[in-house]
């Protein structure tokens, strides 16, 4: 072995390039197929085609292109014929726009146009976007995946300025995109054999001049090849020819270092063959290292199954926590169960406790009229008694005068007669007066009564309310403290909780999860708490509500809240969610509007509120005076303002459109809907609850105390009234009877009238009296019988009363066992949770065993693998072999003192010659086999290339002679012409023409210059006859041409093209073709653009 001999890893390396240089090859010869699958399309002519009877025209024909804003074009349309077409203007008209626009929606680049650097350069002057359209026939036969795409494939394309790229878009008959790939465009471009790039194709101007002025046999052959493909092919195969030259030059070279593998590996095997000579240490070595592995297999064996009873311990674990946890899931479901009956019955309870509390209440306003009516009889008989008592007094008094006037009757009676008439005349005229006084304090003293039981009624119902609003809110604020801790959306619903619970179970059925209650995503700022109730009154229907996405999501989501009854009725809002920027909007002032107030936990959140209440717009102002002052000098913006008032109510001003002002008290809902700040919610509540209470308990006092002072004055004014009746009554008999006895003394000076008079007044008073007490044994019955009656009413109080306390007693209990059940359900709970945590550590102990085990399988089986390697489990257990691992260690040292005295007369250990015999051995069989696979690739690729160029050089023939034939067929459509193409000389195409004053053809570039364009026209239709191109497209072909030239070569086209269904011909010219040829084939479609000075985007050209 010398020096200079490369190593193994070289040739490795070298081996690895030649198979890498092959698969290049492959790759390059799959690229070269791919390529051909499509190359010989063009080398088949469509004359057979011509001939056929086809039942319709084949499918890839344009229909129909559409340009906006490209080149000169602002909006232009045109229909193609599916054979022949003529576009016909004079120069400036955009002919050749059109054929730019072709090559362009089918993908070409701006290069490869010959009109702009950029694509951008093709867009209108002063336009940002240009837009291609051409629509493809795709019915009939040959038609591409018409499933997909129908009877009709639309190609777009879109030109931006402003730098970005542009865009392709394919659409099906209705109009549907089913790609915007290139590929997929190239997909239709090649099936439908639509080569845009290929220059004898789509012939531009300068490519239609730089054909006809082709001057040199060498400049037409060129033409002629890379027309038909023929060129491209021949480049492709030449440079596949190189690659395979190098490639054997690559093989040849590392052909040379399969000898030095050789070498390398006939040098291990003499030095294995010396160090094994000493062959029964190496076995006794081995069957000892065997014994070694099988003692390490047995304690690994062992402790894998000590493993695996642990594992099936644990899974017993595992089934028990499962059981456990089902056990205690179903106790919660049946508990739940139970507590929705519950809640249920709870709810029919409370039902009813209202109606029986409606009841309750009737009864007690039913027996306070009795007691009112009551009352009054007692005030009657009282009265009635006080005015016995002063009859009484005045019957003591008349008859002290009786007495005094028996007395005077002995004495005689004397006076002036003149002086007592007019005394008595004094007498009635005060008489008269006083009874004139008397119907109006009577009327006076009713009306005070009237009034009296008025505002005793309006107390007693005053107080009734009050007093029912009170018992109620207390019976609240009992619950609400009882219920401190229930969940957050408990203000929304009883069942919101369940609703929210579903709406996330089911939130992959919405396109996007619903938002609610709105309430919990806002809150109040820090110390604008007191604005809390004023400002929900204003956006409290949103905040229980949700917010949608679609109107599908809103009638999936009014489904979940349809299934509760307390939910039925929740506002759902369908809006797509947005940020916008509202503060051109909101209200210019110093005052905070409440847009300020809330917090929102996002932006579009806040932009809803803002859309759906107008909160920019709505300020708040402590005091309803300073609200009204600020409303007057129409600030911008303002819409509303709130003021406070007190816990139950609250002021909103507004300016009404005529201009006035408008002042409207709004009732606080109890319960806060916003999400918990500093507190929760529940807490507000209970504060608002008690200090509601304590409000309306202090009301209650004032109306107490307010109809007490009411009370005790209309009683002391009727007391006055009465007191002045009394007297007026008193002084009318009094004066009646001095009246009576003046008119005695002066009809009889002397006579016992004013003694009868006093005796009448006795008889009178006595009388009254017994009307009097009369009257009070008729109240008495009045109150007898009112007490019979108000039995009933009685007992209908209490049996409501009682039926009040028995259903509030019943509800108590329900709550009781909703409380006890809570309290199970939380321990089960809590139990489940517990049980989770077990089972998961089971099952990470579990896992951790099972990767353990995992881990030890394939160690064992590696250690069994290792033992056997070295002996069998007989041969490890054999009588001969030591038991423990300390004697089979000590006798392996006696091995190994033997091998190493032979390692030592080689220069190398027994592995590292194993391991170099191995190593040399392998590569040597790894690089004779990859040789041997890329000597034989390199010659299948060499069959295949030689093939490949007989078949090229086959191709070019059959095309030339077919060109050939085509040209001597087609030049004699002009009377006295004939020709031929003639190819005998490598590398040029002489075209040889004889007109009628020739005797033999001579060169093409020997013609006039009609003759010639003439002739390469000819050439040209030849060249397209050979190729299977489904469009072709040629811009004026005529420019060299004079009349007579010009008029044979359209009527050539005409006849050639306008009966061919299998190609699509678009002709440009600026002569009138109808001046030319007949037109009136049906093949034949003319196409007449618009002069430029008369151009317009509505009708920019015209169909012949």
């Amino acid at each position: 072995m010398t020096n200079d001999k490369r190593t193994i890893d070289d040739v490795d390396r070298e081996v690895t390039s030649l198979l890498q240089e092959a698969d290049e090859v492959r790759e390059r010869q799959a690229q070269n197929k791919r390529r051909k699958r499509f190359a010989p399309m063009t080398q088949y002519g469509t004359d057979g085609a011509e001939g056929e009877d086809w039942e319709g025209t084949p499918a890839g024909y344009m229909k129909r292109i559409t340009l906006k804003n490209f080149m000169c074009h602002e909006h232009f349309e045109l229909e193609f014929g599916p054979r022949l077409n003529f576009i016909v203007g004079s120069n400036g008209s955009g002919k050749s726009a059109i054929l730019t626009a072709i090559t362009v929606v089918f993908g070409a680049k701006a290069s490869d146009t010959n009109r702009g650097v950029s694509l951008k350069s093709l867009i209108r002057e002063g336009c940002g976007t240009a837009r291609i359209a051409i629509v493809l026939a795709n019915q009939g036969l040959g038609a591409f995946e018409q499933g997909v795409y129908g009877s009709e494939i639309t190609i777009e394309r879109t030109l931006k300025r402003d730098g970005q790229s542009s865009h392709f878009s394919i659409k099906s008959e209705n109009g549907r995109e089913v790609s915007n790939k290139k590929r997929d465009l190239q997909r239709i471009v090649d099936y439908f054999s639509i080569p845009v790039l290929n220059p004898m194709c789509f012939l531009s101007q300068d490519a239609a001049r730089s054909f006809l002025t082709a001057s040199t046999p060498q400049d037409k052959f060129r033409h002629f090849m890379r027309g038909t493909l023929l060129e491209e092919i021949d480049m492709n195969l030449a440079k596949a020819e190189d690659i395979l030259r190098s490639s054997k030059s690559n093989l040849d070279y590392h052909g040379e270092n399969m000898k030095a593998l050789r070498e390398d590996y006939e040098h291990a095997k003499r030095l294995f063959k010396e160090i094994y000579s000493t062959h029964d240490w190496n076995e006794r070595k081995k069957v000892l290292q065997g014994k070694l592995c099988w003692l390490n297999y047995k304690e690994n064996e062992r402790r894998l199954r000590k493993f695996r009873k642990r594992q099936e311990e644990i899974t017993q674990k595992i089934v028990a926590c499962d059981e456990k946890i089902a056990e205690r899931n179903l106790k919660i479901e049946r508990y739940k169960a139970d507590q929705d009956s519950t809640h249920e019955e709870v709810d029919q309870k409370m039902t009813g406790l209202q109606d029986h509390q409606i009841k309750f209440e009737e009864a007690e306003q039913e027996l306070g009229q009795f007691r009112e009516k009551h009352e009054v009889l007692k005030e009657e008989r009282r009265k009635v008694e006080r005015e016995i008592a002063s009859l009484e007094v005045s019957l003591k008094t008349h008859g002290k005068q009786v007495k005094q006037l028996e007395q005077e009757l002995a004495e005689a009676l004397g006076g002036s007669k003149e002086q007592m008439i007019t005394e008595k005349k004094q007498v009635d005229e005060e008489i008269k007066v006083l009874k004139g006084n008397l119907p109006s304090l009577e009327d006076k003293f009713q009306q005070c009564r009237d009034r009296e039981l008025e505002y005793s009624h309006q107390r007693n119902t005053a107080i009734q309310q009050l007093q029912t609003s009170i018992n109620l809110k207390k019976q609240e604020y009992r619950e609400s403290t009882a219920n401190r801790n229930q969940d957050s959306y408990a203000v929304y619903g009883r069942n919101m909780n369940r609703v929210v619970a579903e709406i996330r179970n089911r939130r992959h059925e919405f396109s996007k999860p619903p938002i609610g209650p709105l309430g919990l995503e806002v809150s109040i700022k820090p110390g604008y708490e007191r604005w809390a109730r004023s400002i929900q009154s204003i956006v409290g229907p949103s905040l229980g509500g949700f917010v949608v996405n679609t109107s599908k999501d809103n009638l999936l989501l009014r489904q979940i809240l349809r299934k509760y009854p307390d939910t039925r009725n929740v506002s759902i809002v369908t809006y797509a969610l947005t940020e916008f920027d509202y503060a051109h909007g909101k209200a210019h002032t110093s005052y905070p509007t409440i847009s300020d107030v809330l917090v929102f936990s996002r932006r579009d959140l806040e932009c809803l509120f803002v859309d759906q209440h107008r909160i920019e717009t709505i300020i708040l102002v402590d005091n309803k005076d300073d609200a009204y002052h600020v409303l007057k000098q129409s600030p911008q913006n303002i819409t509303r303002a709130l003021s406070l008032k007190d816990n139950r109510s609250g002021f909103q001003s507004s300016l009404a459109p005529s201009g006035g002002f408008r002042l409207d008290t709004i009732e606080y809902q109890q319960h806060l809907l916003f999400a918990r700040t500093s507190g929760n919610n529940n807490t507000s509540d209970t504060q608002y609850l008690k200090a509601v209470i304590e409000e309306e308990e202090g009301e209650l006092r004032r109306i107490q105390t307010h109809y007490a002072s009411l009370g005790s004055e209309i009683k002391e004014e009727g007391r006055k009234l009465e007191e002045q009746m009394r007297s007026i009554r008193s002084k009318i008999v009094s004066l009646e009877l001095r009246s009576k006895h003046l008119k005695v003394k002066i009809e009889k000076e002397v006579d016992t009238g004013a003694l009868d008079a006093h005796k009448a007044a006795l008889n009178v008073e006595t009388s009254q009296i017994a009307q009097h007490r009369g009257a009070i044994a008729a109240i008495n019955d009045q109150l007898l019988q009112l007490k019979d009656e108000v039995e009933p009413y009685k007992r209908k109080h209490e049996s409501a009363r009682q039926l009040v306390a028995k259903v509030k007693e019943e509800l108590e209990d329900l709550k009781e066992m909703i409380r006890v059940r809570s309290h199970r359900i939380d321990k089960m709970t809590d139990d489940i949770t517990i049980y989770n945590k077990k089972k998961a550590a089971y099952q990470e102990e579990h896992q951790s065993i099972q990767a353990n085990v995992d881990a030890f399988i394939p160690v064992l089986d590696s250690l069994k693998g290792d033992a056997e390697r070295h002996c069998s489990e007989e041969v490890a257990y054999g009588s001969e072999i030591p038991n423990t691992e300390e004697e089979v260690r000590m006798e392996m040292r006696i091995a190994d003192r033997h091998i190493k005295q032979a390692e030592k007369s080689v220069g190398m250990t027994q592995e590292e010659v194993a391991r170099l015999l191995e190593g040399t051995r392998e590569k040597f069989y790894d690089a004779q086999e990859k040789y041997s696979a890329v000597d034989r690739a390199l010659w299948s690729l060499h069959e295949s290339l030689e093939q490949r160029r007989i078949t090229l050089m086959n191709n070019i023939k059959s095309t030339c002679r077919e060109a050939d034939s085509d040209f001597r067929a087609t030049i004699r459509v002009r009377n006295g012409f004939s020709g031929a193409l003639n190819f005998d000389t490598p590398g040029a195409l002489m075209v040889l023409v004889k007109t009628a004053n020739d005797e033999t053809p001579r060169n093409v570039d020997t013609l006039s210059g009609g003759e010639k364009s003439f002739s390469q026209i000819t050439l040209l239709l030849s060249t397209w006859s050979t190729m299977r191109a489904r469009i072709i497209a040629l811009d004026e072909f005529d420019v060299f041409m004079d009349q007579v030239n010009r008029t044979i070569g359209t009527r050539m086209i005409m006849k050639k093209f306008s009966t061919n269904i299998r190609t699509q011909t678009i002709i440009i010219t600026p002569q009138d073709i109808g001046k030319i040829a007949d037109i009136r084939d049906p093949g034949i479609k003319i196409h007449k653009m618009r002069d430029p000075q008369r151009r317009n985007n509505s009708d920019f050209y015209s169909t012949g």
